[in-house]
């Protein structure tokens, strides 16, 4: 929004205050030809009306802002003040009542008869009189004096006579009520100004003939119809009795009034009419002498009034206490005939002897004086005074850990073994606990936790009416009966056996049991690669259902079995199962596996230490020393006869047939080759030596053999071709072959180099210091504290830790683990377990090709080395003197080198950076504290993760993670 003054409208502003001012509004005229106005104009505008408390200049510019392009009138309440509050007027509620049925013919009688109604009032003026007043003195004289006094006139009211309501009523009813209004609180205007409230319209109806007005309420004093007008009411009498029974004033008697007229009044009514009262019946006269007085009046046509019917009595002050003394009651009777009286004093008396102090003297002094001033005999009950009663603690409960069945399926279940008559002999409990009493069912499991009792607790203790505690009250316990298979072991119900909870109730207390049941079960297991599926059928117990061939089905279906399924067998087994015959593992589908395409392959003869020739892969005979005699068979390369196909597995899945590398070997000149009738090629050694395998080609070499251990003072060792150790070769040992290097034994601290592979039978411990260097493969049983590198693959048979292992092939560990140390795979890693339990240290690089990442490293070296070079020149040319020339043409050679070597250094970088497929397959648990790197991207396993392989994700550039 624009800086504050700066928003300028043209056009005209009014304010418009109401009457009264409770509420002032801006209002705007947009003209384009008018006066231009911005916030501080307006402002000034609200000063003039005293209104600038109520908008900154700031809120006008937001009036301002949102009418900027206003084309019609615009108006902002700017000043609100407070409103009064409503008043509310006198209000009358009158009584009004049907006329009874069998008066309505008698009223509309006697109310057309009925002379108009006359209503008076009484006007009270100050009239002036004369008075003669005597001085007190002995022989004062009397003297006249003026003095004012109320003169009472009553003056009749002209009235409306239109009748707008009649109904029959009772003495001593009421027949109306006004109900006061209040005067509303005055407001506020927008100066700040009271605002009155309007004054409350008093309500005047005026009472007229059998009514008496007396606390706000109109009473009849008579019985008969009432009439009533616009703002008058009166009677027109009529009595639908023959008696009165009603209470004295002055001395609480019980008293008659009797009409002889119509029927004769029964004595057994006057008496009830009475106890209503609260007299007592032995208080009353005989109903012999009450006949007496009825019969005499009758006889006589003489009108009896206000006669009394009681006895004397002396009135009564009780104060009772409840049980737990936490209520305390006032009870009064008043006296009757010439019985005593009860004052307020005798009850003042009787609760100060109590020592009870009731909570509002005032409210119990009122409420005693009014009971003395109505015509109420008794006051019963009235609440002196209440304690705090103690409350009684939460009830204990069951919680139930068990899930019951739903209405459906415990209706069914329910059904079923009320039919079978199922647990008769195995559950005495159903004579006290039957069937038709269970309402909740749940499928347990035996030493299953059921439900947990939960113990009641304590209450709040209380007060009495002395200001004594009351102690607190403890809830209930649960009321739960256990029957079979169920027990308790401290507040825990838990289950003895399989089967089915049976929950009831009998009255108050929850009925348990468990039956031992169970449903006929259908157990169907698929072997890992989904190739075989085999069921079991358990047969029911206790009235379970029994299995079908739709339970089956239905289990399939959910396991996704739907090809290669025996459905003959499943009948055959369905059958016995329904005998009550169990079923285990039958194999009820197979699936048909996929024909590879093998290809060539190499199965190689050899002969094992009890002279008994053996089968070996080509990948196992990598791990061997092999001596072979002349004619002896060697291999058999062998011609796959069938043609690959694709399979499928039980839910349905085509497993592809998979296709391998073709077989490329070399075989050297003292291999001999003869073909034989089914195709397949045998290969026969034409000289005795050494087999010699990579993989690629095939030979049998002269190689060189040491028996026993190789010493350091044997060392240096070095042979054009293979060497063969038949002990171990012992720290300190430096050894270099032109061929493969064979170690039957241990290999401690030392360096072997190989330009062939290294094949070595035992461990190579190398407590930091030994070096194993391969242009083909190592293989070495366990590697610790070693370093091996290879341009082929590395297999370690046991694994091994602390070990730097760099392969440009990859690395196999056949059975063991590799636990820590340092690892480059440009082909990747197969391992059984990856790092250990301990979270050692193991980083792994895997997918480029390391033997790049030594030359670029080499390259780096030798450049810093070039780099110092040419500082120091730098140094000798600032005093070189007659050096100058020489020591300039150094440089400048040193220079181009770096030159070429840094253009080399960015060719091998950009091949190092190319992807090599590769994977880390761990077939066991990879541990944390592993960190894998691939291209510059790491990851680090923070968690156990099993059978896991990770790969580089190219499109992303990331370590990713798959199951195996």
């Amino acid at each position: 929004m624009p800086d504050q003054g700066n928003i300028f409208l043209k056009g005209s502003f009014q304010i418009q205050i109401t009457d009264p001012a409770l509420s002032a509004t801006l209002v705007f005229e947009p003209d384009s030809a008018g006066e231009e106005w911005n916030s501080i104009k307006l402002y000034r505008l609200l000063q003039e009306k005293r209104l600038n408390s109520y908008a900154s200049t700031a809120k006008l510019d937001e009036f301002l802002y949102q009418w900027m392009n206003a084309t019609k009138q615009q108006q902002a309440v700017i000043a609100r003040g407070k409103e009064p509050e409503l008043t509310i007027n006198d209000e009358i509620r009158w009584e009004v009542k049907e006329i009874p049925d069998d008066l309505v013919k008698t009223a509309q009688q006697i109310l057309e008869k009925a002379p108009p109604p006359k209503i008076f009032t009484r006007i009270v003026k100050k009239v002036k009189v004369e008075k003669v007043i005597k001085k007190a003195s002995l022989f004062g004289k009397a003297e006249t004096v003026d003095a004012w006094e109320d003169k009472k006139t009553e003056v009749e009211v002209l009235i409306n006579e239109e009748i707008r309501a009649t109904w029959y009523i009772e003495e001593g009813d009421i027949a109306g009520e006004i109900i006061r209004g209040r005067p509303g609180k005055p407001g506020r205007d927008i100066f700040g100004i009271p605002v009155r409230a309007e004054p409350v319209e008093k309500l005047t109806v005026y009472p007229g003939n059998g009514i008496k007005f007396a606390k706000d309420k109109y009473i009849a004093d008579i019985s008969g119809f009432i009439r009533q007008g616009d703002n008058w009411i009166d009677i027109v009498p009529y009595s639908t009795v023959s008696f009165k029974v009603f209470m004295s004033d002055e001395d609480g008697s019980c008293l008659l009034s009797l009409i002889p007229t119509g029927e004769r009044p029964d004595e057994d009514e006057i008496y009830r009419k009475a106890v209503e009262l609260g007299f007592r019946e032995a208080e009353l006269i005989e109903k012999t002498q009450l006949k007496a007085m009825i019969d005499d009046a009758v006889s006589k046509n003489k009108l009896v009034k206000g006669v009394r019917i009681c006895k004397s009595k002396d009135g009564e002050v009780r104060i009772d206490i409840s049980p737990d003394k936490c209520k305390a009651f006032l009870n009064i009777r008043k006296g009757c005939g010439n019985g005593r009286l009860i004052s307020l004093k005798d009850v003042g008396n009787a609760i100060k002897k109590s020592k009870i102090i009731p909570h509002d003297k005032e409210k119990l002094k009122k409420d005693i004086i009014d009971f003395f001033k109505s015509s109420h005999r008794l006051l019963k009950e009235y609440v002196l005074k209440s304690g705090k009663t103690a409350e009684r603690g939460k009830d204990g409960s069951l919680h139930f850990f068990c899930s019951f069945l739903n209405e459906e399926k415990r209706d069914t279940i329910l059904k079923n073994l009320k039919l079978l008559n199922a647990g008769q002999k195995e559950l005495p409990s159903l004579n006290i606990f039957p069937l038709y009493n269970v309402n909740e069912l749940a499928l347990v499991k035996k030493d299953q936790n059921i439900a947990q009792i939960i113990a009641p607790e304590k209450g709040r203790g209380g007060l009495d009416v002395f200001n004594n505690p009351v102690q607190p009250v403890r809830g209930n316990d649960p009321d739960l009966k256990l029957y079979e298979n169920l027990k308790i072991n401290r507040n825990i119900v838990y289950a003895q056996a399989d089967g089915l909870l049976e929950k009831g109730k009998s009255g108050k207390t929850t009925q348990l049991r468990v039956r031992k049941y169970r449903d006929a079960q259908v157990i169907i297991k698929i072997a890992n690669d989904s190739m075989e599926a085999y069921l079991s059928l358990v047969p029911p117990i206790g009235g379970g259902k029994p299995v079908t061939r739709d339970m089956i089905e239905v289990e399939l279906s959910r396991l996704q079995v739907n090809r290669g399924v025996d459905k003959k067998t499943i009948h055959e087994n369905l059958k016995k199962a329904l005998k009550n015959e169990e079923i285990k593992d039958v194999l009820i589908a197979s699936g048909r596996p996929p024909v590879h395409n093998t290809g060539k392959r190499l199965m190689f003869k050899v002969m094992s230490g009890t002279n008994k020739e053996e089968t070996k892969t080509d990948l196992e005979i990598r791990n061997q020393v092999i001596q072979v005699k002349k004619g002896n068979v060697i291999a058999e390369l062998v011609i796959p006869k069938t043609e690959p196909a694709d399979g499928w597995d039980i839910k349905g899945n085509v497993i592809k047939y998979k296709e391998v590398a073709p077989l490329n070997i070399t075989y050297g000149r003292h291999i001999i080759q003869k073909e034989q009738d089914n195709g397949n090629l045998l290969l026969l050694a034409e000289e005795s030596g050494e087999l010699f395998y990579d993989g690629n080609l095939l030979d049998i070499k002269d190689s060189r053999r040491i028996d026993g251990n190789v010493q350091p003072e044997d060392c240096p060792l070095a042979t054009p071709g293979t060497l063969r150790i038949s002990g171990n070769v012992l720290p300190g040992c430096r050894i270099k072959a032109g061929g493969n290097i064979y170690v039957e034994g241990d290999i401690h601290d030392s360096v072997l180099s190989a330009e062939g592979s290294i094949f070595v039978t035992r461990m190579c411990l190398g407590k930091g210091k030994a070096y194993l260097r391969s242009k083909k493969d190592i293989s070495v049983d366990y590697a610790n504290k070693a370093t091996l590198l290879a341009v082929g693959d590395i297999l370690l048979n046991s694994g091994g830790r602390d070990s730097v292992l760099k392969s440009n092939g990859r690395i196999y560990v056949f059975k063991g683990d590799i636990s820590s140390g340092s690892i480059r795979a440009r082909k990747g890693l197969e391992v059984v377990n990856l790092g250990s339990p301990l979270k050692e240290k193991l980083t792994i690089s895997f997918g480029q090709d390391y033997l790049i990442n030594d030359q670029i490293e080499l390259e780096e070296r030798e450049i810093e080395k070039l780099k110092k070079q040419i500082s120091i020149i730098d140094r000798q040319i600032k005093g070189a003197g007659s050096q100058l020339q020489a020591l300039s043409q150094a440089k400048f050679r040193a220079l181009k080198i770096v030159e070429k070597r840094i253009s080399r250094l960015f060719t091998l970088r950009e091949k190092f950076e190319e992807h090599i497929p590769s994977e880390i397959a761990v077939l066991g648990t990879a541990y944390p504290g592993i960190v894998l790197e691939s291209h510059g991207r790491y990851l680090e396993i923070t968690e156990e993760l099993k059978k896991i392989k990770f790969l580089f994700d190219t499109t992303h550039g990331k370590i990713v993670q798959t199951n195996l």
